[in-house]
């Protein structure tokens, strides 16, 4: 599954080290990626689009919720994205539109000038 971020940044690996002080709702690391090749309107202007690749079966889908996490955390999304973190790379979610978010660091495959 190709992924693509959007960054005013020149990484050759995007870490979630570098968006920690972004992620202090649930205190995990994390970065986000977007599954389309269209930014949100808040993004349209950065100067770079990062490409990665991700097998589908390392993430978790949380829009379709297969093991329930959402009801077995009760809301509780440090648990549950502690949970993710301990058995994927990351997570798929919803918020008007698709987001990945990725625990780990990870390599750059491709990166276009916008």
């Amino acid at each position: 599954m190709k992924l693509y971020h959007y960054s005013d940044k020149d990484f050759k690996v995007i870490s979630p080290k570098y968006y920690e002080k972004e992620n202090n709702i649930t205190q995990i690391p994390c970065c986000s990626f977007y599954l389309e090749p269209k930014p949100e309107q808040r993004l349209k202007n950065c100067k770079y689009c990062y490409i990665i690749e991700i097998p589908c079966s390392k993430l978790y889908d949380l829009r379709e919720d297969r093991e329930k996490l959402k009801i077995k955390y009760q809301g509780n999304m440090s648990l549950l994205l502690r949970y993710i973190k301990d058995n994927f790379l990351g997570c798929i979610y919803s918020a008007g539109f698709n987001i990945v978010i990725l625990f780990n660091d990870i390599q750059v495959i491709a990166k276009t000038f916008k």
